[in-house]
């Protein structure tokens, strides 16, 4: 291998965590190196180190990684997911087809990763040299077809796990065959892994070619997006040729991909199918599950169960579609304020429909629901739930209308959704934490930073829920187009507070107090409002607070993250990370990496005058739970630190130094006439 790093890797004859002796690099990619290595018993090992090449250097002692300046917080926010891949191996231990992870730990300022000792070369390799002596890898399609339903196998123990994990990086780099037997084949990178409906706010990386058009456009990745990177492996491993990548396929008018059956005419059509479908630029065209990719393998569907929008005929549609009398609502009207307009842009808040057109999976515009609300545009979309503009008939007011649509899940199908098959019992279970929201949210009606509920009502197989509309943009937004000022962030802190304090006296625990649920206009900071109370619980019923694996990546608590008992404190976690960002316009670092050292943190404030917030936010980013505060008091009593200091001397009133005068003078008296 050609080595551009060589005076960055380890030496060879290096000791780590003195048992681990280095041999030689065997790979490097743009966030570390792959050494070879054997430990006390003489047995061969692999070693991952976490360096990002363009960020870090190593320092004169040829060991120690170090970073400077602005690339300190980026080196925390990397090293966050390089402790999510060794989360995620050992979740995955126990499965076949995964390599193995044997040990972890943290020296030389960075974290290493061993794992089990692969001999053999990754798939991409193997096939350029079959490429280069004119040969196709494998011919056979029984050999292929096995093949395939091993890395099924693969997605499915992923797919399947409590939460979802989501592989993100599935390409031939990353498969490596042994003694170029294709069946006989590890997966082993883990770098770019998440949860299903886990948010990452920026791309650490990807394999051009070979990932999902959403890896680059969205903070949402599907299940879909690992079939899309399943069928670009199966291209390059039939036709040695690595397909157009997703980017540029989105910037083209023609899409460059050339079809597989045109490069391979021999390929058989249940497998060109498949790789075609899986290819699909739009997640929801592609297989909707792994039982689907195998009917299409053994050529059983002749029309394939994609996620998609499915026209519903007239004798199946009396459980689903809306009758004709319910889509009367008036087409005039702006679907985002609800006033009348003339053409496409509305006179009073300037929306422009032909620039706003909903994708055929969400909710058509003046659809009606429970004879009461016309459906507008859409305001917020995450992975479990749709939020619309809506205008409800009889009160004449804008709100907020949510509906239950977990795209991993569930289709929709005319305007219902219905459960994929299989997943039932899952739809069900996510459903009930979706109408435990609405409760919990109803009982904190006497704040007024929590957003109002009005309704929930079941509909098209699914359940909505009706709330205040806040106008406004979330503090994520604020702080993405303008600065925000001391005294803003002091207002925003004392009112979260204040809501906190209110939400922690009803026993509610938010967990998801994140710049992106925290909305306010920006001229009146007094109306801001808390959003989304998705994951909050009862903080009575120990069997809520069981972690279920959901949270926001730099914002979630370490308790929470490592699905731990979560309690008060973990809300004031989020309170500082929120504060941090509004600060900096940058998440935290991940604080498992930090733990009692939170320097980096300190540098990244050293700017705010406030020293008071400045220890609140750090408090509040403490790795233990119980160094934080434990409530709103004791936060207060952080920020006021400086004026109940400033008070230890008492303020005595001019007629208190009187009596004290006085006094003084009878004790000198008596003291010269004793």
């Amino acid at each position: 291998m050609n080595h551009t790093y060589n005076k960055m890797q380890l030496q060879k004859n290096i000791i780590l965590n003195k048992k681990y002796t280095i041999i030689q690099t065997i790979n490097e990619s743009n966030i570390g190196f792959v050494y070879k290595a054997c430990d006390k018993n003489n047995t061969m090992v692999a070693i991952k180190e976490f360096f990002p090449v363009d960020i870090v250097k190593r320092s004169p002692n040829l060991r120690d990684v170090y970073s400077e300046g602005s690339n300190n917080q980026l080196f925390y926010k990397w090293r966050n997911q390089f402790y999510k891949e060794i989360e995620f191996l050992k979740i995955l231990k126990k499965f076949n087809y995964i390599v193995k992870i044997i040990d972890s730990f943290d020296g030389n300022n960075t974290s290493y990763i061993v794992m089990e000792f692969l001999p053999g070369d990754n798939l991409f390799n193997v096939i350029k040299r079959y490429c280069s002596n004119k040969q196709r890898f494998h011919r056979s399609n029984t050999i292929i077809t096995e093949w395939v339903n091993c890395l099924l196998i693969f997605l499915h123990n992923l797919h399947s796990n409590k939460p979802q994990i989501l592989h993100c990086d599935l390409c031939p780099q990353n498969i490596v065959v042994q003694k170029s037997e294709l069946l006989d084949f590890k997966i082993i990178d883990f770098g770019l892994a998440r949860f299903f409906g886990e948010q990452i706010p920026y791309t650490m990386a990807y394999t051009p070619g070979f990932s999902s058009p959403e890896q680059f456009f969205s903070d949402i990745l599907y299940p879909q997006s690992d079939y899309y990177s399943l069928g670009a492996t199966l291209y390059y491993a039939i036709s040695g040729k690595i397909p157009s990548s997703s980017e540029e396929r989105y910037h083209s008018s023609k899409d460059p991909l050339v079809p597989i059956e045109k490069i391979v005419p021999d390929i058989y059509d249940q497998l060109a199918r498949l790789i075609n479908t899986c290819l699909s630029m739009d997640h929801n065209q592609r297989p909707d599950s792994i039982e689907t990719i195998r009917r299409i393998l053994q050529g059983k569907t002749q029309k394939m169960n994609m996620v998609t929008h499915v026209p519903i005929t007239q004798e199946n549609d009396t459980k689903h579609i809306l009758s004709q009398d319910h889509l009367c609502a008036d087409k005039n009207l702006c679907p985002n304020c609800f006033e009348k307009t003339q053409g496409s842009i509305c006179g009073k808040c300037y929306f422009d429909r032909e620039k706003n057109i909903k994708p055929d999976n969400y909710l058509k515009d003046y659809t009606i629901l429970h004879k009461q609300h016309i459906v507008g545009r859409i305001i917020g979309d995450g992975g479990s739930a749709v939020v619309y503009s809506s205008f409800h008939i009889e009160l004449r007011r804008t709100c907020a209308l949510k509906e239950y649509f977990p795209r991993s899940l569930a289709d929709r199908k005319g305007s219902a959704i219905v459960p994929k098959k299989g997943l039932e019992n899952d739809f069900i279970n996510w459903l009930n934490k979706f109408k435990d929201e609405a409760i919990q949210v109803s009982r904190l009606e006497g704040n007024n930073y929590v957003v109002k509920i009005y309704d929930i009502f079941p509909e098209n197989s699914t359940y909505y829920m009706v709330m205040e509309r806040v106008p406004g943009k979330t503090l994520y937004e604020h702080k993405n187009s303008r600065a925000i000022d001391h005294n803003e962030i002091k207002k925003i802190l004392h009112i979260l507070l204040e809501m906190l304090d209110y939400i922690h006296g009803k026993g509610v625990i938010h967990r998801d107090l994140t710049p992106k649920n925290i909305i306010y206009p920006e001229h009146n900071i007094n109306l801001l409002k808390v959003i989304d109370f998705g994951l909050a619980v009862d903080n009575s019923n120990m069997s809520n607070r069981a972690v279920d694996g959901a949270y926001t990546t730099f914002f979630a608590p370490p308790e929470q993250i490592l699905r731990k008992e979560i309690t008060y404190a973990s809300d004031f976690f989020g309170l500082g990370a929120t504060l941090y960002y509004a600060i900096t316009g940058d998440p935290p670092p991940d604080i498992r990496c930090m733990k009692n050292d939170m320097s980096s943190l300190e540098s990244a404030l050293d700017h705010l005058k406030d020293k008071n917030m400045k220890d609140l936010i750090i408090t509040c980013l403490s790795y233990k739970k119980e160094n934080r505060p434990q409530s709103v008091n004791e936060a207060r009593q952080i920020l006021n630190k400086m004026a109940i200091d400033n008070d230890i001397r008492p303020h005595l009133t001019i007629s208190t130094y009187f009596y004290i005068l006085i006094f003084s003078i009878a004790i000198v008296l008596l003291t010269f006439y004793w």
